[in-house]
């Protein structure tokens, strides 16, 4: 009896000296970096997470244990999706997938903002871009869009009870929040779809998105137009913007896990063991991607040289290098960080 009950106390005592430095190391708020403004003060009144103290679960109380948990132990949404394959102007493709709403097309991609009506053509879109050869149907892309769909009509349901029997007033950017249009880019060779020319994707390369980006503007020129992106997708997302600047058609963007600066990035992914270890699994999922699409460049990369690839940088100089003609996509100009300024 005796020793159970010291047994029990000092696992009570371990575990408390955990809980207390756990709540010790982790960060006392979340850092918002921001120029004083309207803007600022509009996100930070609408987000008061971002004002609060994060504190990371017990057993995830760090970036890499939240990857291991978030990639092998989340259940896999299944959000309903319509594919349009896209031709582009070299005879490439892109496939932009569609959310559906229940049993119906709420998507409408096909429509023209010339035959539909006032809150229709209104209705806002968001274009999604996902990470290194993702698409619509990897974890994170489909737990988002779940998330969202759930904040949206939880905000409708809101409006709709808001105590005073009318019909829910219209959200702020013009539509009762669930019809929204959501679509997922995929790129080339990327969610099942077959590559239709010599060309891929990589960090640096923002003209897929840029002509994706016009051409919602153009189908529906009055719906507010926004972007939410992820990894490869936010840097090239995010280069597009430093590079349209002004111009840009975007009413509002979201670049989530951003390299920012490739070559630092690079450095960093072979720093360590474990870091060397995700960058050669990252680099073998490039090497599959190529080996799905071989046939789309015999005679213009040599296949054993991309075979071989062991990291990021290989691939780079086997793929990248030869059909791009730049110096490599960890090269300044392909980096968010060149198009940041004070």
């Amino acid at each position: 009896m005796g020793l159970l009950w010291w047994s029990t106390a000092l696992i009570g005592v371990l575990t408390a000296v955990v809980y207390v430095m756990y709540r010790l190391v982790a960060p006392s708020a979340v850092r918002v970096v921001a120029g004083a403004g309207a803007l600022r003060d509009h996100v930070l009144a609408h987000c008061p997470s971002l004002q609060s103290r994060y504190l990371p679960a017990l057993f995830a109380w760090n970036g890499h244990l939240m990857a291991i948990i978030a990639t092998t132990m989340h259940k896999q949404q299944r959000v309903p999706l319509r594919r349009e394959e896209l031709t582009l102007p070299d005879g490439g493709a892109v496939a932009l997938d569609w959310v559906l709403y229940g049993n119906t097309d709420e998507a409408q991609h096909h429509e023209q903002d010339d035959g539909l009506d006032q809150d229709a053509a209104t209705r806002p879109v968001v274009l999604f871009l996902h990470g290194l050869v993702g698409s619509s149907k990897v974890n994170y892309m489909q737990h988002t869009l779940d998330h969202l769909i759930r904040c949206l009509t939880k905000k409708q349901q809101q409006e709709q009870q808001d105590g005073s029997g009318a019909p829910p007033a219209a959200s702020s950017l013009g539509q009762p929040p669930h019809h929204w249009r959501l679509v997922v880019m995929n790129a080339r060779g990327c969610g099942g779809t077959r590559l239709r020319s010599p060309r891929g994707f990589h960090a640096g390369d923002t003209d897929d998105v840029r002509y994706v980006v016009q051409l919602l503007h153009e189908r529906f020129p009055r719906a507010p137009l926004m972007a939410v992106s992820f990894s490869l997708g936010a840097n090239i997302l995010t280069k597009y913007l430093g590079e349209e600047a002004d111009k840009s058609v975007l009413h509002a963007a979201v670049a989530v896990s951003n390299p920012w600066n490739l070559s630092q990035t690079d450095i960093h992914m072979r720093s360590t063991s474990l870091y060397r270890l995700y960058n050669r699994k990252m680099c073998g999922t490039l090497v599959d991607w190529y080996r799905s699409h071989q046939y789309a460049f015999d005679g213009l990369v040599e296949p054993k040289t991309v075979f071989d690839a062991k990291t990021i940088r290989d691939f780079d100089a086997a793929m990248v290098v030869p059909l791009y003609n730049v110096r490599s996509s960890r090269c300044p100009s392909c980096s968010l960080a060149c198009w940041l300024t004070d």
